[in-house]
């Protein structure tokens, strides 16, 4: 009888066990706190050797509370990249144009430079070194589309009559030296609160470019 009794209190006390509710907010933090943690150890441990386990571990919560906010640590992933893509645009957008179009294109890769610096855990995940395998052909794809859309209104608002072509592999070029500053910056010099390193470079390239295009 006393087993019979227990048994049937516990089929009524069971039920009303309930998990406290989370409020949009609150759920909205433990997910950025998720997407921080996991940066880190993506980093840190490599992607490919990082389990949701191990976000868990660090995070001191189970995989099942992980899974409840990612599906999958690609998803955790793609995340992560598509926050830097909305903080680099909201960045690029506030740029205000200079009074020449050299100038301008300059602000563009300085605020480029200055945005990758302040977040360099999210920038060396996108781009992982040369000896470390790539786990997103999109994103970098994706950031220079940013970059590139920027540089043709730059060219749109001072009437330039230069070819898309043009434009489009200018932008290439000034994207690929303001990554190799950033990468320089960061790894050689171990420098990155002088921005007048990636002016310089661009005014050294921008003479070059202007002679190149004359003389084709």
């Amino acid at each position: 009888m006393v087993e019979e009794k227990e048994v049937k209190e516990n089929e009524i006390i069971f039920p009303r066990i309930k998990r406290r509710l989370v409020n949009p907010k609150e759920k909205e933090e433990r997910r950025q706190h998720i997407l921080s943690v996991a940066t880190m150890l993506l980093i840190e441990g490599g992607y490919s050797e990082v389990k949701i386990r191990d976000i868990a571990k660090a995070l001191d919560t189970s995989a099942s509370s992980i899974y409840s906010y990612y599906e999958s640590k690609e998803a955790i992933l793609q995340a992560i990249v598509e926050q830097e893509l909305e903080s680099l645009e909201m960045v690029l957008s506030d740029v205000k144009l200079s009074q020449n179009l050299f100038d301008s294109l300059k602000t563009i890769c300085v605020t480029y430079y200055n945005h990758a610096v302040q977040n360099p855990f999210i920038y060396k995940l996108i781009f992982p070194s040369s000896y470390e395998n790539v786990i997103s052909t999109t994103a970098p794809l994706q950031l220079f589309s940013i970059f590139n859309g920027y540089v043709f209104s730059a060219f749109k608002s001072f009437k330039s009559r230069y070819t898309k072509d043009k434009i489009k592999t200018l932008s290439q070029h000034l994207w690929a030296l303001t990554h190799g500053s950033i990468s320089l910056a960061e790894d050689i010099l171990q420098n990155t609160e002088n921005s007048l390193t990636i002016e310089r470079l661009v005014d050294i390239f921008f003479v070059g470019w202007k002679k190149s295009v004359k003389t084709s």
